[in-house]
């Protein structure tokens, strides 16, 4: 197998968000391309969702290694991730709670978004380098080859997410979540207090404080919501010994969480439904950059 053609955003991931779960079906929306404002219908192996040779590196001695870690030991548990899910009932398996923030930690490290950030960090310094260019590629692949680097977001995440509460949130009736090729964002709750109509989430998952809540869709049914606790709540409460419980996600709620989720996307918006898709279209269509 040559692993050139590498999922910027993984197979298994995208079949959650077509009709059926076939992988078959998918709408998606483009940002910043004139020539696709409309909505398009693609299925889960086409090029859309894939980059040649994208994770690859010249650190380790095979160059394919964390395109292969990616999908033997990460995308190879999200079926049954979300058969468990799917039972409905309240979760205080550890080990599924490893699997669960193992899936959402390597999906924000793998997110192309990183390139665009990491293009625009280097532009600043005088250093100007195409999104496909090698030198960005292995700037963004040492976030998994260098060990320093790698322990430092575990660490981080770790520390930042720990304390949180983990749910989640059950789509509202005839009405799907939708993803992107950057699934995941995190909001700062005060900030979005102070100015709802202008407040845009953070995509990178950076910048996460204890008032900080944070979303990554699963499926077109389920959302994982982790934010803060209660006031009133157990301080001793934690992800290790909490359960990871249910809500009825409200359509206001799902339909702003949605609307984040284009705001974080990096270049395409994915849904099992062209409904949802509807009125970010007419934005697209009128708006010469990003919605």
């Amino acid at each position: 197998m040559s692993h050139k053609k590498q999922h910027i955003v993984s197979e298994t991931y995208l079949k959650y968000f077509s009709k059926g779960n076939s992988g078959k079906g998918i709408y998606v929306l483009h940002l910043n391309d004139n020539f696709k404002k409309d909505i398009r219908t693609y299925n889960s192996g086409d090029k859309v969702f894939w980059s040649k040779n994208f994770y690859n590196t010249s650190e380790f001695k095979n160059p394919k290694t964390i395109e292969i870690f990616l999908g033997q030991k990460i995308e190879n548990s999200y079926n049954s991730l979300i058969e468990k899910i799917s039972n409905l009932n309240s979760i205080a398996d550890n080990e599924f709670k490893v699997f669960i923030f193992q899936w959402v930690f390597y999906s924000k490290l793998r997110s192309p978004i990183w390139r665009t950030y990491l293009q625009f960090l280097l532009n600043e310094k005088g250093l100007n380098f195409d999104l496909n260019s090698k030198e960005l590629r292995e700037e963004h692949m040492q976030f998994f080859s260098d060990s320093n680097i790698l322990e430092a977001f575990i660490e981080y995440y770790n520390d930042s997410l720990i304390a949180k509460k983990w749910r989640i949130l059950i789509s509202p009736e005839k009405y799907n979540w939708i993803t992107s090729d950057n699934p995941g964002f995190a909001v700062a709750t005060k900030e979005f207090a102070e100015n709802p109509t202008e407040y845009f989430p953070n995509p990178l998952w950076t910048g996460i404080e204890h008032y900080t809540a944070l979303y990554f869709p699963l499926t077109k049914k389920y959302c994982l919501e982790i934010c803060p606790y209660n006031q009133n709540d157990d301080v001793k409460r934690n992800f290790g010994n909490d359960y990871i419980e249910y809500d009825k996600s409200p359509i206001g709620t799902a339909k702003l969480i949605n609307n984040w989720t284009v705001l974080t996307a990096d270049k395409i918006i994915i849904s099992s439904s062209e409904y949802e898709l509807h009125e970010y279209e007419d934005k697209i269509k009128k708006a010469p950059n990003n919605v």
